[in-house]
């Protein structure tokens, strides 16, 4: 036969807490890291392109390297916007 039981526990789960926290912050840094290399990746993509540039058609590897151009000119373009809404505060 089962006998009935009862019993009285505490439980201190100060360092639990502590424990999920840093959990918590290296989730967060895993996805920070993550972002980073989706973005690195894309950058590689035109290294490869560049790497069988002499395979593709003509038209394709112009198309290739009007993409990269207009990335370059895109990417200056917003420096040079930073650059002057900087100066427009400092004013």
């Amino acid at each position: 036969m089962a006998k009935e039981m009862r019993s009285k526990v505490e439980v201190d789960i100060s360092k639990a807490e502590d424990s999920l926290n840093r959990l918590g912050k290296g989730f967060d840094d895993v996805g920070r890291r993550a972002q980073r290399s989706a973005g690195e990746s894309k950058k590689d993509w035109y290294g490869v392109a560049n790497l069988f540039s002499d395979v593709l058609p003509r038209g394709m590897s112009r198309t290739i390297r009007k993409m990269q151009s207009s990335t370059r000119s895109v990417g200056r373009l917003s420096k040079g916007f930073k650059g002057l809404k900087g100066a427009i505060a400092s004013t």
